[in-house]
């Protein structure tokens, strides 16, 4: 994920800048289909976009990314989702739950224990908090 600044689809008024509202409404509209349709690869790709792309008020494509992904086993790059949503929640950027996106990094680290990944690709420094008795599997 970029570190770029991203043209938010809300200016900080709460007021729309309407070009950048009907392209994110419209890709958000086709992701959703397409999740619906089965699409998962298309419809992560354009929710990737989203990310990347646009700066919505708030979490859903994050939330559905990550989830997407972790449905897929790629646990890192959910967890990077994850910790981009809690960085733009934790800034105001965007409205979402970080305990909803702290619980799901605690399954996803579940899960790659249960699978018996090699674990040392999740450094500890890169969650923005410590799970009780998880941390065995964070090296």
């Amino acid at each position: 994920m970029q570190n770029k600044p991203i043209p938010k689809v809300y200016d900080n008024y709460g007021g729309i800048n309407l070009d950048r509202f009907n392209e994110f409404y419209m890709l958000q509209s086709k992701a959703k289909d397409l999740e619906r349709k089965g699409q998962d690869d298309q419809a992560l790709a354009v929710y990737t976009d989203i990310i990347e792309n646009y700066l919505p008020n708030n979490d859903f494509s994050f939330e559905r990314a990550a989830t997407l992904l972790e449905k897929k086993n790629k646990f890192q790059e959910a967890l990077d989702v994850c910790n981009k949503a809690i960085d733009l929640i934790k800034k105001k950027e965007i409205e979402g739950s970080i305990e909803h996106f702290e619980h799901k990094i605690e399954r996803i680290l579940v899960k790659v224990q249960a699978q018996g990944k090699d674990s040392k690709v999740i450094e500890k420094e890169d969650f923005h908090f410590g799970v009780p008795g998880l941390e065995h599997i964070v090296k």
